[in-house]
C-alpha cells in the first residue's frame, strides 16, 4: 500500500489489487470545506470503476455512490446518494 496526504488534511492509501486499484480516503480535504472518506475502486487500463464516499461540509453531510464505465469515449460518471438529507442524482463527463 502506498500512503498519501490530502492537500489540506486527511490521508489516503492506494492498494494494487488483482483487477485494478483501491484508493481508501480518510477525511481527505483537497478544499477547506469538504472532507471525504470512503473507497474508490478503479479497473486497470481505463477499466472504469466505482466510488462509495461519505462527504462532510460545515453545513451538511451525506453519502455518494459514483460509477464510471471504462473504455467508452463518451462515458458519463453517474452520481447517486444524499447530501444534507436531499436526494442527489446526476451525470457528468469524467474528469
Amino acid at each position: 500500500m502506498e500512503p498519501g496526504v490530502g492537500l489540506r488534511s486527511g490521508t489516503f492509501t492506494v492498494e494494487k489489487r488483482e483487477d485494478g486499484y483501491r484508493l481508501t480516503l480518510h477525511e481527505v480535504r483537497w478544499t477547506e470545506d469538504l472532507a471525504t472518506s470512503g473507497n474508490i475502486d478503479l479497473g486497470e487500463s481505463g477499466g472504469g470503476g466505482r466510488a462509495d464516499l461519505q462527504v462532510k461540509t460545515p453545513e451538511a453531510g451525506g453519502e455518494l455512490e459514483l460509477t464510471f464505465p471504462g473504455g467508452l469515449s463518451r462515458a458519463r460518471v453517474s452520481v447517486r446518494g444524499t447530501l444534507g438529507g436531499k436526494a442527489i442524482v446526476a451525470e457528468a463527463p469524467p474528469p
